[in-house]
């Protein structure tokens, strides 16, 4: 098969038509959504989670305070005040701390250019960030929203990655992760968006480009086996064995086992190696 015909197949196989889910993209009116640039506080989830904010942090609370920040990020339309206890102190707190933690957060963040605290508690009862607040999160699932015909847009959205989203919790804290749904649905848009942002490189003759974009992906989802395997395809019989040498590396390191299809791929592609991978995954 000639390289041209090679990347045709790839693009047919892998789907540049693929959609995100319509239910992991809806990002509430006025959230900050652009790549580029830099907002009054960042909060990041693509990667190790952190918060940028302009005020001044005791390092001993900037954990408790991420924390609180973040479970915010995370509910864009507003946090029940029961929810945020219930999730920042599953044990149990006394409501000066909570009161002296939300205080000391929100000076952590600031006011907005028009005087109002940038984590303020409604007449509602939830607490919410002001719009001038950006979480990485939202510009990736906004881009994916979008109907993009070009694979610029996807891959700087990929690029914002820092490492595994949803990553690097301080030990003893972010328990309520695990059953966080943004934390549940990073490794399926990720896939997605490095997916089509490949197929439409590929589509393009840009194989280098499409690299990058699954490379990308890999780092915010790295046992994403759909990625790991477009990479196979991609990169064909040269560059298969070093990428299945990864590829083992990273799932024996998360203890996950390849799928049935991923060692099919790997045994096709670089024959004999799939049954070792699987051995030692």
């Amino acid at each position: 098969m000639t390289p041209a015909a090679a990347l045709a197949e790839f693009a047919e196989e892998t789907g540049a038509e693929q959609a995100a889910p319509a239910a992991l993209t809806a990002v509430p009116a006025g959230v900050p959504v652009a790549v580029d640039g830099r907002a009054a506080v960042e909060v990041r989830l693509l990667g190790p989670v952190e918060v940028d904010a302009p005020g001044e942090v005791d390092a001993a609370a900037r954990a408790v305070l991420t924390e609180v920040v973040v479970a915010a990020a995370l509910a864009r339309e507003g946090l029940h005040d029961a929810v945020l206890r219930a999730s920042v102190w599953p044990r149990g707190v006394s409501d000066d701390v909570v009161a002296s933690t939300t205080a000391a957060a929100a000076a952590w963040l600031g006011s907005t250019a028009d005087g109002v605290a940038r984590l303020r508690l409604d007449g509602d009862g939830r607490w919410r960030l002001a719009d001038d607040v950006r979480c990485d999160w939202d510009v990736l699932r906004h881009v994916a929203a979008g109907d993009h015909r070009d694979a610029g847009p996807l891959r700087a959205a990929l690029a914002l990655g820092r490492g595994e989203a949803f990553s690097g919790a301080p030990a003893g804290r972010f328990g309520w992760f695990a059953y966080a749904k943004g934390g549940q649905q990073a490794r399926v848009l990720v896939t997605t968006l490095a997916r089509r942002a490949a197929a439409l490189d590929v589509a393009a003759g840009r194989k280098d480009l499409a690299e990058k974009a699954l490379r990308d992906g890999l780092a915010l989802a790295p046992t994403a086996e759909p990625l790991w395997r477009d990479l196979l395809r991609l990169l064909g019989r040269d560059g298969a064995a070093s990428v299945a040498g990864e590829m083992e590396s990273v799932l024996r390191r998360h203890r996950v086992r390849p799928e049935p299809e991923t060692d099919a791929l790997v045994e096709q592609l670089v024959p004999g190696r799939a049954a070792r991978g699987s051995r030692t995954a």
